[in-house]
């Protein structure tokens, strides 16, 4: 593993574990209840981002973009979501909601359906668009089938191609979930969205027990101070990260998760090294 640079993290390994730990992904999932995923996932028509999602103009192809949502799930095509993943696809995304809903077969459905989750601010390199649709590469995350980052598609509203301001200083989210605050010129008002832990945003000030930061598509936020930390630069402990792992005790299982609101084998060990920088 490598010591990300600045405060960009460097990839999660999606097709394969962490090589220290030998193995690959696919072993990290028993072969029954992979057969029993297949068996199980609901036959159900695709649905598309939902009329509600604002109407931005998708970014062009080739172009840098950002993650504009709290959790931008990544399809293995535009056909894959089912009629019950539509609050997953809107802007903003309603992920408590998608997944307060599921059931645990609707979770095992996922399988062959997604491939992985962008945080909010995550970037992305648009390969191209079909509809509402946005074909990308995300070079945070990448593994043996995809060396220059994941490949799959997000609904266009959730991507940005106004990134963050960046001032050179940055703060990563250390607790499960924490709510993002609107702000304007240092003032503090009121929550908007729910963000993931893991989820890295550059620091503009401090102000009376917050952070302000800065938001992809421009403008400004605030996340409580108690909240987040400095972006880890030195070594870390394993029982360091242990404790971190332990944060999400008792959390379901999620197909392709990479958030503090589920996970699956690889996102985990994905997210708690990258709270460090690893």
């Amino acid at each position: 593993m490598k010591v990300a640079a600045g405060h960009q993290q460097p990839g999660r390994t999606v097709a394969t574990w962490p090589a220290a730990m030998g193995a690959t992904r696919d072993t990290g999932v028993i072969p029954v209840l992979k057969r029993l995923m297949l068996m199980l996932a609901p036959v159900t028509m695709a649905v598309g981002p939902t009329a509600g999602a604002a109407a931005a103009q998708p970014p062009a192809q080739g172009t840098l973009a950002w993650v504009q949502v709290s959790v931008a799930t990544v399809w293995i095509n535009p056909t894959s979501p089912r009629p019950l993943d539509g609050p997953a696809l809107r802007d903003p995304a309603r992920i408590e909601q998608w997944l307060g809903s599921m059931t645990v077969l609707g979770r095992l459905g996922l399988n062959g359906r997604v491939d992985t989750q962008m945080l909010y601010g995550r970037k992305v390199v648009v390969l191209s668009q079909r509809g509402k649709w946005s074909r990308v590469e995300i070079p945070s995350q990448t593994g043996d089938h995809f060396p220059n980052g994941v490949i799959g598609w997000v609904p266009s509203a959730q991507l940005s191609t106004t990134p963050a301001p960046d001032p050179g200083r940055a703060v990563i989210v250390s607790v499960p979930s924490t709510w993002l605050y609107a702000s304007s010129n240092g003032a503090v008002g009121g929550p908007r969205f729910l963000l993931s832990y893991d989820t890295e945003l550059p620091e503009l000030s401090v102000a009376h027990g917050y952070v302000i930061v800065g938001l992809p598509g421009g403008g400004e936020g605030a996340l409580s101070s108690a909240a987040v930390a400095r972006v880890h630069t030195t070594a870390v402990t394993g029982g360091a990260i242990v404790a971190q792992a332990r944060l999400f005790l008792g959390l379901p299982y999620l197909w392709g998760g990479t958030s503090g609101f589920g996970y699956d084998c690889s996102g985990l060990v994905y997210s708690v090294f990258a709270r460090y920088g690893v």
